[in-house]
């Protein structure tokens, strides 16, 4: 099942993508040709909050553009709509094979060397319940 997932910040649409189910049923991280299932999307921006310091932090999902405080929600907006566009585009990409790795090379600072190691923990921990 398909269908458009529309992004809002404050009101305002920040993005528009289509997500749906993929075909196997199981993750797809490593298979370029499934879609973000709507579940993926939300263990991965979920499992996101948890490694940039859940409640504790001061930046929520480790939002920080140019010093801005975000609010959660904001943040949240935000973090969807990064997994969502990184994922097509390592869709696209003829190089990478893991999504994670990949959306790690986008989404966190450069010294940040155990941020894909720590989210793939945490998404094999809760795909094994």
């Amino acid at each position: 099942m398909k269908y458009l997932a529309i992004l809002f910040i404050s009101g305002t649409v920040i993005a528009q993508c289509s997500l749906g189910s993929s075909s196997s049923g199981g993750n797809s991280y490593t298979d370029k040709k499934a879609n973000l299932s709507t579940s993926d999307l939300n263990r991965i921006v979920r499992d996101i909050w948890i490694v940039e310091g859940g409640g504790k932090s001061k930046y929520p999902y480790g939002i920080e553009i140019r010093h801005h405080h975000y609010t959660t929600a904001e943040a949240k907006a935000i973090c969807e709509h990064t997994v969502a566009n990184n994922y097509r585009r390592w869709q696209a990409d003829k190089k990478s094979n893991d999504f994670i790795t990949y959306l790690a090379s986008k989404y966190c600072p450069v010294n940040k060397k155990n941020w894909a190691k720590n989210l793939n923990n945490l998404l094999s921990r809760e795909s094994k319940r």
